[in-house]
């Protein structure tokens, strides 16, 4: 809640700010401050359950999709550390495997 708060804080007048999941529990909004700076809240739930997994498959199934541009190569869960710090210098996603 502390992030939205901020976000909702910091947004500049006649932003918007996308909320991507659920927090828990309520947070205060502060409307008057969001009506008077003409800022837009957004809810987003990141996917269309179960459709959007059924587009993305067929997306990938197409050779004219390629991940590999912004998926790198996997790190192992013993390299988790090394995955999160390298993620910010990397221009792409950097993802863990669970696989041996």
């Amino acid at each position: 809640s502390d992030g939205v708060l901020s976000a909702l804080r910091l947004v500049e007048p006649g932003g918007t700010v996308i909320l991507i999941g659920i927090p828990h529990g309520e947070i205060p909004i502060p409307v008057a401050s969001l009506v008077r700076r003409q800022v837009q809240v957004i809810g987003s739930l990141i996917y269309d359950h179960p459709t959007g997994f059924e587009r993305t498959l067929k997306l990938l199934s197409r050779e004219a999709t390629n991940p590999g541009r912004i998926l790198g190569e996997p790190f192992g869960l013993a390299s988790a550390q090394e995955a999160m710090s390298r993620a910010a210098s990397f221009a792409g996603k950097s993802w863990i495997s669970f696989e041996p």
